[in-house]
């Protein structure tokens, strides 16, 4: 599916990505199915949302806390089944920082 990117959006993030939201964990702020850019270009601050690929190449999206030594990846949804990926030593953490989510556009937009 081709996503049209607002041209501010596209010269402002050229290494901006797009990735389709599949699941509840973040949505309280995105909800599934939408389409979110991410820019890797962005350093993210503590509480950005950031999209992660976990060491089996799935691509997670959370909010980025570092706190004390400590990387925290926190759901934002109405799901309380969801939990945080706490890891102890964020060098070592398997994850892959994809970027920093920096627009999105709802599913029912995009038809």
């Amino acid at each position: 599916m081709l996503v049209e990117v607002p041209k501010s959006v596209a010269d402002n993030h050229p290494e901006g990505r797009v990735y389709r939201v599949d699941g509840d964990c973040m949505n309280k702020v995105y909800p599934e199915g939408c389409q979110v850019v991410a820019d890797s270009a962005i350093e993210p601050h503590n509480g950005s949302v950031v999209c992660m690929a976990t060491e089996n190449g799935d691509v997670v999206m959370r909010r980025m806390y570092r706190l004390a030594g400590q990387l925290i990846l926190s759901p934002d949804s109405f799901n309380p089944e969801h939990e945080n990926m706490i890891f102890d030593d964020p060098d070592a953490a398997p994850l892959t920082y994809l970027g920093t989510v920096v627009w999105f556009q709802a599913e029912k937009e995009m038809e």
